[in-house]
């Protein structure tokens, strides 16, 4: 038996639903599936029955339930270096500029 607890809706032109749901165990499972859009009530229901199941880590990070991380991740390297003033250092590239000319165009 799976116990509704949130769920997330993104519409274009048909509606889909991703619910989160609790097991009897406590277990968090994630269904997607589709409603009417008549009503919520009715729709997060039949996709908690009928749903497919939808991946945990998707799940966990469309409802903000992962874990925070603190460890610096390992693309660190390519990261901007700051200069002393807490700016980012960048290379100079020189603007182009464009020469006005006064010619008046003839109707």
């Amino acid at each position: 038996m799976l116990t509704p607890v949130k769920c997330k809706w993104f519409s274009n032109r048909g509606l889909v639903g991703v619910v989160m749901a609790e097991r009897v165990t406590g277990e968090i499972v994630y269904l997607i599936g589709t409603g009417d859009g008549l009503n919520e009530g009715i729709d997060v229901n039949l996709i908690t029955a009928l749903g497919s199941i939808f991946p945990a880590e998707a799940g966990d990070v469309l409802f903000g339930r992962v874990p925070a991380v603190d460890e610096e991740p390992s693309s660190a390297s390519r990261v901007s270096k700051l200069d002393s003033k807490g700016k980012t250092r960048t290379r100079a590239v020189k603007t182009p500029t464009v020469k006005k000319t006064s010619q008046k165009v003839k109707k």
